[in-house]
């Protein structure tokens, strides 16, 4: 029998310290998805009403309380396990070590006002009808709100109640910015190594200690039913059995078994990876009476439908796409989170998409009609194309389809205009004093100008900004948005100038999508010219379906060789992008010479080493680059973890930018007989 799983978060903002503000939300939403996807956490939401969170600026401690019973007895009278999170602001009052959580109107000190979380969760555990608790209390001296070993073994239970806890801070110890809540919800999200199927509080506590430095986090759990059914365990493990091949649909599919058990009906795995087994299974469900089983089970098999004869179109119209670097780019433009890197396989993918789509939409139908006119569009195909339109009436997805391609028709307007602002007219590889721009529409020149300037940083700024406003102009009258801005830099400002954060009424790269280039590339040059051709036939090798990023990484020795020698980047030995280990020290000759020979040239700008443990973060977004470099740059910029991939730089040269350059160079004569 499947135990029913229930979830509610409450996320509270108090009045007199508005500092979560800009996190509480975000920290329970991460944690809500993660908790109801059918392929992790299984859980169904806490409340009567359909609602699974509590959140807002006028919540109440008499709010909190009434839901959070009504949460109690929903899962009592289903028979269900709750997992109860709870994040805001707690105290103790005085020297009594008992945790008051802080709504809207509390103060602090004045037990009345907030809400004793002990008793809230010595109330979850010993419902009568209930299959335990687990609680995550993200707040300050969290761990006050654990109770007692005396109150979990008396009560209506009888003592056979099960309670597990993860606190995220000690007694009288401050918790910083919901760190627990969030790190929960990413190792829910990517699994852990060795932690067997199923992922528990113990388990996330021995990793979430590796992070949480300055808050020393607490789990707690008891067990007093010797006849409960399974373990108390907060999402199943996507990275249990790496030994074999591992679909993230395996989730999924262990589910619906479970299901189809449950409700008396044969499980055979060939069943669920054809469409005429799904449709025999569907019928078989709509054949038995009403159950929530039944519902769950028939919902499951309505989005593996539809990822199977999605996997069925593509493989008969667009086989060519389906490389795992193409089907990640496409998820990527899709704006899809990103997919897990042990998927194998093209219906390994669609299968995940199919099961993970988002919580607020009734199925899978708009996520997938998102990535398959993405797949479309990186293939070079048509929105309009009447193979398109006769998949989604395949799959009754035609309204979805429809918002799928006007979305990406407004996403293609957005980037018909490209502005590139150029500093080549630098003499030393320094400030120039004069930037010159182009602004490209649908790849050819549209406009271009030139904008005299102080040689120094601030006039090289002044300058952009005026390229801005000029472009931004001319983008109105072409009634088209500006989103794309190349940055052409020298390479003696390269380690030292970071033209995303110029300001442009707020920083520049959270508005546009600055990609930085190398100058050079528009200096009049026959070698340079021969350098263009050559980093264009390289840049098309690097996209890649393995695992591991194309990406040679070199050490001081190396680098030291490479200035005296100047010759191991002719010789073909790095055949792929170029990473700097160690920052350089004389940065300007090496960044040259190894430019002239790679359009793809990454160095640590936060840190001064970059070492192997660290880089494996390339490899996992390789598809998304080089503009998660920027999406990282901005979660740094709001405060938030934006992970090991910030601390890298990166001049980045894609097929449109080295286009342009060999366009604008000039050409040899032409030699020979007449």
């Amino acid at each position: 029998m499947i135990i029913r799983r229930h979830v509610l978060i409450v996320a509270v903002q108090y009045d007199h310290d508005p500092t979560l503000t800009a996190l509480l939300v975000q920290a329970a939403d991460e944690l809500r998805r993660a908790l109801t996807d059918p392929g992790l956490g299984v859980c169904s939401p806490g409340l009567p009403d359909g609602s699974a969170m509590l959140t807002g600026k006028s919540l109440t401690a008499d709010d909190i309380r009434i839901g959070i019973r009504a949460a109690i007895d929903h899962a009592n009278q289903q028979n269900a396990m709750l997992v109860l999170a709870l994040l805001g602001h707690g105290f103790v009052p005085g020297q009594d070590p008992t945790l008051y959580l802080m709504a809207s109107q509390s103060q602090a000190g004045i037990r009345h006002s907030a809400v004793n979380v002990r008793d809230l969760l010595v109330e979850a555990a010993d419902a009568p009808g209930g299959n335990g608790v687990i609680a995550i209390v993200d707040t300050c001296t969290a761990a006050a709100g654990a109770p007692e070993v005396a109150q979990l073994a008396a009560g209506i239970r009888a003592g056979k109640t099960r309670c597990s806890l993860l606190m995220a801070s000690a007694l009288h110890q401050k918790a910083f910015d919901l760190r627990l809540s969030r790190q929960v919800a990413s190792l829910l999200r990517t699994g852990i190594t060795g932690a067997g199927p199923t992922l528990t509080t113990a388990a996330i506590l021995d990793r979430v200690r590796e992070d949480l430095v300055g808050q020393d986090t607490v789990s707690i759990n008891y067990d007093g039913d010797p006849l409960a059914e399974e373990n108390l365990w907060l999402a199943r493990n996507r990275r249990h059995g790496v030994a074999r091949p591992v679909s993230a649909t395996d989730p999924a599919v262990d589910q619906l078994s479970e299901l189809l058990g449950d409700l008396a009906l044969p499980m055979e795995l060939a069943r669920v990876q054809s469409a005429a087994g799904l449709d025999e299974l569907r019928r078989q469900l709509e054949g038995q009476e009403w159950s929530v089983e039944r519902e769950v089970a028939l919902k499951t098999v309505d989005n593996l439908q539809v990822a199977v004869r999605t996997t069925t179109f593509l493989r008969g119209n667009l086989a060519h796409t389906l490389g795992l670097s193409t089907l990640r780019r496409a998820a990527h433009i899709a704006r899809i989170p990103a997919l897990p890197t042990d998927l194998v396989g093209d219906a390994a993918v669609l299968n995940h998409l199919a099961m993970s789509h988002p919580m607020t939409e009734p199925d899978c139908r708009l996520q997938l009609a998102r990535f398959v006119t993405a797949l479309v569009v990186e293939s070079g195909g048509k929105l309009d194309d009447d193979l398109l339109q006769a998949w989604a009436a395949s799959v009754d997805a035609l309204a979805e389809l429809n918002t799928a391609v006007e979305a990406m028709r407004g996403r293609q307007a957005a980037q018909r205009l490209r502005l590139i602002v150029s500093l080549h007219a630098s003499v030393a590889g320094d400030w120039p004093e004069t930037v010159t721009t182009w602004l490209l529409r649908d790849g050819e020149r549209y406009q271009q100008d030139e904008f005299p300037c102080a040689p120094d940083r601030e006039g090289v700024e002044t300058a952009l900004v005026d390229a801005m406003d000029w472009a931004i102009d001319h983008a109105e009258d072409l009634g088209l948005e500006l989103r794309h801005v190349d940055v052409a830099v020298p390479t003696g400002l390269m380690m030292r100038w970071h033209p995303e954060e110029v300001r442009y009424h707020q920083k520049l790269g959270l508005d546009y999508l600055v990609s930085i280039r190398w100058s050079n590339r528009l200096k009049p040059n026959r070698e340079m010219v021969r350098a263009i051709n050559h980093a264009s036939r390289r840049l098309a090798t690097l996209a890649t379906d393995s695992p591991a990023a194309p990406v040679d990484w070199l050490d001081e020795p190396v680098m030291s060789d490479l200035l005296q020698l100047r010759d191991p980047p002719t010789n073909g030995r790095y055949g792929r992008a170029l990473g700097l280990a160690p920052r350089p020290r004389d940065p300007k000759d090496l960044l040259e010479l190894l430019l002239m020979h790679s359009p793809i040239l990454l160095w640590p700008q936060t840190v001064e080493e970059f070492p192997p443990d660290r880089r494996d973060c390339v490899a996992k977004c390789w598809h998304l680059l080089p503009d998660e470099l920027l999406n990282s740059y901005r979660l740094r910029w709001s405060g938030h973890d934006a992970g090991d991939i910030a601390d890298l730089r990166a001049v980045w040269e894609d097929a449109e930018w080295l286009a342009f350059c060999r366009r604008i160079q000039p050409r040899s004569p032409r030699r020979g007989r007449n």
